[in-house]
């Protein structure tokens, strides 16, 4: 049979002088640790904005370069010609229409072709093009 004489349901006498708690070792290691992973977790962060940013900037000008690309032969003149301006939120737009000679006389008979490229360039140096090829009409 077991004997429960000599035990103590409290501390030891060893233990008895000595706070419960932790060191402060412990409490170093556990804020140097805090802090790797905080440092991680923004630099993540910041990474995912700056990629967010340009995502949005390189959007802006596919947009941009689109609805000038759709204003050609209605607003802009299906003909040889360099136009240049801004849009209102700071990208600057090119636009220039080259004809294609054809070595075709009855193809051209009927159609003009055109080279076709916009060209929109943001604030920050990003530019974005497109290139394509239209039919006008002889004259």
């Amino acid at each position: 049979m077991l004997s429960w004489i000599g035990s103590r349901a409290g501390p030891s006498l060893k233990n008895r002088g000595r706070a419960r708690g932790f060191t402060l070792l412990e409490v170093i290691v556990a804020f140097t640790i805090l802090s790797v992973a905080l440092i991680g977790l923004l630099q993540a962060f910041t990474t995912g904005m700056r990629g967010l940013s340009a995502a949005q900037a390189s959007a802006a000008a596919v947009m941009h370069a689109r609805s000038k690309m759709d204003e050609i032969g209605q607003v802009i003149a299906l003909e040889e010609s360099e136009l240049s301006g801004e849009f209102g939120d700071g990208y600057r737009w090119e636009v220039r229409i080259t004809r294609i000679e054809s070595e075709d006389d009855e193809a051209e008979a009927m159609a003009v072709p055109f080279d076709v490229e916009v060209t929109v360039t943001g604030d920050r140096g990003n530019a974005f093009t497109l290139d394509t090829l239209r039919l006008g009409a002889v004259r």
